[in-house]
């Protein structure tokens, strides 16, 4: 189904400015080689299965016309490059008078893709349709016997031919000729409308979806009173008519007596309206219903022998009836449907109305397109788990790294806060040192002020007591001035290395402060 969704994506994309809806399978085939295969895929209509399609958009475009666009951001960039190109006005005519120039219309597209798929389909079917018939006759004077064994598959290929059924809201029909078999015109319900789909292969409508199906006169659950509403709404149908109604009266659960009503108005209908004699009218017996049992259902099988009983009687000749009366052709589909005993001979019969095989074929359809959405959104809900397990895995390795930084800061500040320490005490040390030093200077200057009071006991000459003392003094005031010198450098050092040390530990206080402002750390964390 995805490769057949791309396919018809691409159909469309590449033409610029879309591709009409009658088109689109016309367009498919081109590059497939095929149609559209949309009941392979469980459809019963092509637009059934594009209405599954995302991004499939239907607009109008300046001629009216229905137009297939596709809007999907992933192909969004191709559709543009398409759109953009250039076009080559040398081989077409005026953009101007372009606008002018006769287009087809949908119903003319409709009849030209018919006559195509007729055209090409009705030869095989007509040599297939001559070997099963062969066949069927005598299977062993035929030397294909082994290819129709073969060939079963395309048998049954043939008998379920694609159906294109459309949509038309405001369809009004005035005169209604078709479908037509040998000559006459069918008015039928179901057991008809099926004869023009697989045999007459006449073109399908609805009024809008779920509806009924209609091909002329044949509509799906069409009762008698309701073929006779529609013939008073129009003006002419063909000279000749065969009618097959009342299955779905059965159905309904009329008795015989309503349905005789029913017909005998049909059929004055035909004869004042229309003007059609009795022999102009054929009117066929209601073959049997497989889904009506004679045990479980004794009221409708009642009035289904009933109804075909009165249906016979109109055959009967003028002998057994008025003078004035005309008897009516008859084609008893019961008898023709049944053996010589009336058992059902289920080989020749359709099992399943129409009705109920569009009900199946809904359900089937609906339960195809919940399958696809329920997949799309269990994709898209897988993707979302992927993403929140993507973004969760990334939370969690951003966790795993702050806490690894937080670990490091830690370190770190614990090593800064080993590193004051240790400066704390050299800062100490160096105090002690220095308040020793002041005190070592302070004894030896006691020492010298007790050695001078003692030499001044003794009496030296003048002279020499002066040049002693001059001498001595100036050793003193060198040593002092070595001593003041060497404090004062000391002291000049120490408070250098305080300065310093004190520098270093306001920077490592505002580093730390940093680290700690910078990873969110309180006090209360150290």
């Amino acid at each position: 189904m995805e490769e057949t969704i791309a396919l018809i994506k691409s159909c469309i994309i590449s033409k610029k400015g879309g591709v009409p809806i009658g088109d689109l399978n016309d367009e498919f085939q081109n590059l497939v080689g095929e149609p559209i295969p949309y009941r392979r895929l469980g459809f019963s209509s092509l637009r059934a299965f594009l209405r599954i399609i995302d991004g499939l958009e239907t607009k109008r475009n300046e001629f009216g016309e229905q137009i297939l666009k596709i809007n999907d951001s992933k192909i969004a960039h191709i559709d543009r490059l398409i759109r953009y190109q250039k076009v080559d006005y040398s081989k077409t005519k005026n953009k101007y008078y372009k606008q002018f120039a006769h287009r087809k219309n949908n119903s003319e597209y409709n009849d030209d893709r018919r006559q195509r798929n007729r055209a090409t389909h009705n030869i095989n079917r007509a040599n297939k349709r001559i070997e099963d018939l062969d066949y069927r006759r005598d299977p062993y004077l035929s030397k294909t016997h082994g290819f129709h064994e073969n060939n079963s598959f395309s048998y049954e290929e043939e008998n379920h031919c694609p159906v294109v059924i459309e949509l038309n809201e405001t369809k009004e029909i005035t005169s209604i000729h078709e479908p037509t078999a040998s000559g006459q015109q069918l008015l039928g319900d179901d057991f008809f409308l099926q004869l023009a789909i697989r045999n007459l292969h006449l073109p399908i409508w609805r009024y809008k979806d779920n509806l009924a199906l209609h091909c002329g006169l044949c509509i799906s659950g069409q009762t008698i009173s309701d073929c006779t509403r529609s013939l008073r709404n129009i003006s002419t149908i063909s000279n000749r008519v065969v009618i097959l109604l009342g299955s779905v009266d059965v159905y309904n659960g009329a008795t015989c007596e309503e349905m005789i009503y029913d017909m005998t108005e049909l059929l004055q209908v035909l004869r004042s309206k229309f003007h059609l004699s009795n022999s102009a009218i054929t009117i066929c017996t209601i073959p049997p219903l497989a889904n009506l049992s004679i045990y479980a259902y004794k009221k409708q099988s009642l009035a289904l022998f009933c109804f075909n009983n009165w249906i016979r009687s109109l055959a009967d000749d003028a002998s057994r009836r008025d003078a004035s009366f005309e008897s009516y052709p008859i084609i008893d589909l019961f008898e023709s449907f049944c053996n010589e005993t009336y058992v059902t001979e289920y080989d020749w019969f359709q099992t399943s109305l129409m009705r109920l095989h569009d009900n199946s074929a809904e359900s089937n359809h609906r339960i195809v397109n919940d399958n696809f959405n329920l997949k799309n959104h269990v994709k898209r809900l897988k993707e979302d788990v992927q993403k929140k397990e993507q973004a969760l895995c990334e939370a969690q390795e951003r966790e795993r790294r702050l806490k690894v930084q937080c670990e490091s800061v830690s370190r770190d500040l614990k090593h800064e806060k080993e590193e004051i320490r240790k400066l704390k005490k050299q800062a100490q040390s160096k105090d002690i040192q220095h308040e020793h030093e002041i005190r070592r200077i302070m004894r030896n200057s006691e020492k010298l002020q007790e050695q001078l009071q003692k030499s001044l006991g003794t009496f030296v000459s003048k002279d020499k007591v002066l040049q002693m003392m001059q001498t001595d003094h100036e050793k003193e005031l060198t040593s002092y001035k070595q001593t003041i010198c060497r404090l004062e450098e000391n002291n000049r050092q120490m408070l250098e290395e305080i300065n310093n040390l004190k520098q270093i530990l306001e920077l490592h206080k505002n580093a730390i402060d940093l680290q700690v402002e910078a990873s969110g750390w309180t006090s209360t964390n150290i």
